[in-house]
């Protein structure tokens, strides 16, 4: 798939994990995801197969590493 400037952000709460598309810096489409059931927000990241993940979190550190190797090169912020 095409990259064309796609960026995913990740918002990960303490009670769910909310995820928003962008190309070209349009809004594409958002989801909320379940903290317990990463395998879902994996697989919609592979569908969308972006150029750059930017994550925030408020979850512990070791619950932020698991969720930052889901992706490949996030950017923690």
């Amino acid at each position: 798939m095409n990259h064309e400037n796609r960026v995913l952000i990740i918002d990960a709460g303490n009670t769910s994990i909310k995820a928003v598309r962008f190309v070209h810096g349009e809004l594409m489409s958002t989801s909320r995801f379940d903290k317990n059931h990463l395998d879902k927000l994996q697989d919609w990241y592979r569908a969308f197969d972006p150029e750059q993940v930017v994550v925030s979190s408020v979850l512990s550190k070791n619950d932020t590493d698991i969720l930052l190797q889901l992706f490949a090169n996030p950017i923690l912020i």
